[in-house]
């Protein structure tokens, strides 16, 4: 949860430090119209962007995990074995959502 997210559940729910979305955007030194749209339910600037990224942030916590399994086991993976499994999980997702790659596959 971002610094933010923290704040406006607090504003939200009467319990942070702050009085005000303004005073908390002071204290953080971000705009006030960034932490009101917080407070009112609004989505950050990266989970808006999130249908645009070629993984899901599941796909990349996973692929993450899987990287960190591999390295601690004394076989960190190759920039090239990380392409071609991203690759992978990204063709996958558009054979998901293209109906005629999902017939050619």
């Amino acid at each position: 949860m971002s610094r933010v997210n923290k704040q406006a559940n607090n504003l939200r729910n009467n319990t942070g430090k702050f009085k005000s979305a303004y005073a908390a955007a002071k204290a953080l030194g971000l705009r006030p119209n960034t932490v009101v749209a917080c407070v009112n339910g609004g989505n950050t600037r990266q989970e808006a962007c999130q249908k645009q990224q070629l993984l899901s942030k599941t796909q990349e916590q996973t692929l993450l995990k899987w990287i960190k399994e591999l390295t601690a086991s004394g076989y960190a993976p190759s920039h090239r074995i990380l392409q071609e499994v991203a690759d992978e999980v990204w063709s996958n997702k558009c054979r998901a959502r293209d109906v005629e790659l999902r017939r050619k596959g």
